[in-house]
């Protein structure tokens, strides 16, 4: 007997949609990408349309999920056709960065014979100092210059918002939510301009390749016109 696949039911998956990088960095911003007062989205036409019996996924004080972010607790659901709007700001608005991976590196801070601030890095002969002021951590891997700089980086900045918040691991701590909710083994991601960036780094450096089922991005740039050969080296 021969299968008809045009009739066969797809999986019951989970949909997450996030958006893409907003102005402020505030979480209401970004969830209004999927669920406008001034247009209807694709997330909103899956709802209103009941297009194959999806729904809102709940939080835990009993709320729709269309504006969930990194504090958000779901509540378990009966299957697992539901949708969730996820915004991997911080909901004080924090900045934050993409992030490669947790990977970070011991850098000891001290004072010179001028009483000026250095840093002994991993791969410096005086590594480590025999007196400094204290230590801290750094991410393994910075941009600069348009490139990525192994174990090396004075953008304060960049080092400032990377403790601050990781986007990508907050949406591989989402979707262990999602999954946890609704008993999925996995969910579908869309994802628009650069959430498809941090999905892809979530999926890549945050152990969520066995987690997302398809990943839809829309306007994503997977490919950076200025310096194309640093998105590559990103992922």
């Amino acid at each position: 007997m021969i299968q008809n696949l045009n009739s066969a039911e797809p999986p019951q998956t989970p949909i997450i949609f996030i958006h893409g990088n907003n102005s402020g960095g505030k979480c209401n911003v970004g969830w209004e990408t999927w669920y406008s007062t001034q247009y209807v989205s694709a997330m909103e036409k899956i709802l209103t349309g009941h297009y194959r019996g999806y729904q809102f996924g709940l939080k835990s004080n009993e709320e729709i999920a269309w504006n969930c972010d990194i504090y958000t607790e779901l509540m378990s659901m009966p299957d697992k056709k539901r949708i969730y709007n996820f915004s991997y700001y911080h909901p004080d608005g924090e900045e934050g960065v993409i992030s490669l991976s947790e990977d970070s590196v011991k850098v000891y801070v001290y004072f010179d014979n001028n009483n000026i601030k250095r840093v002994s890095l991993p791969f410096m002969p005086d590594y480590p100092p025999s007196n400094y002021h204290h230590i801290e951590w750094w991410p393994r891997y910075l941009p600069q210059d348009g490139d990525l700089t192994y174990y090396y980086s004075y953008s304060y900045q960049y080092r400032y918002n990377w403790k601050k918040g990781k986007y990508a691991k907050r949406l591989a701590e989402f979707i262990d939510k999602v999954l946890q909710a609704t008993g999925a083994q996995k969910v579908d991601i869309v994802a628009h301009s650069m959430g498809g960036l941090v999905a892809r780094v979530a999926i890549k450096n945050y152990g969520c390749s066995s987690k997302v089922r398809k990943l839809l991005m829309i306007g994503t740039p997977n490919h950076n016109i200025d310096y194309p050969d640093w998105l590559e080296e990103l992922f």
